[in-house]
């Protein structure tokens, strides 16, 4: 899969939580395995729930990094800052496909505004 490589958004499966799909920005490529820094939803994080004010194209950038093999991953994807998506999407939920299940990763482009450290569960402005 040619589109892992350093620096680019991934959307994969870990099969090691059940085949759970999560994003990934990609910080190092070996030949048959990479590692990531973990974008959750913010429902995915202890002591953070979805907000009203969280899109549902949200994540939130945490510290914590994982490793997984690239033949789990699923896709390229878009990771933007809330400014850059706010500016190509000025209507989201119109110019995005969605079904509005939160629970799916269907869209192609994501934004986050927030950082949660693992080590102290807390969160920030990213």
């Amino acid at each position: 899969m040619n589109f892992v490589k350093l620096g680019s958004f991934v959307l994969l499966k870990n099969p090691g939580e059940g085949d759970k799909v999560m994003v990934g920005k990609v910080t190092q490529v070996k030949e048959t395995v990479f590692h990531y820094s973990w974008y959750a939803r913010p429902e995915e994080l202890p002591g953070v729930e979805r907000k009203g004010y969280h899109s549902r194209f949200e994540l939130i950038r945490t510290d914590e990094t994982r490793k997984e093999f690239i033949s789990n991953v699923i896709k390229p994807v878009h990771v933007l800052r809330l400014q850059e998506f706010k500016s190509k999407f000025p209507n989201p939920v119109n110019d995005l496909p969605s079904t509005g299940n939160l629970s799916d990763y269907e869209s192609d482009y994501y934004l986050f505004r927030q950082k949660y450290s693992t080590q102290t569960q807390a969160g920030g402005s990213g």
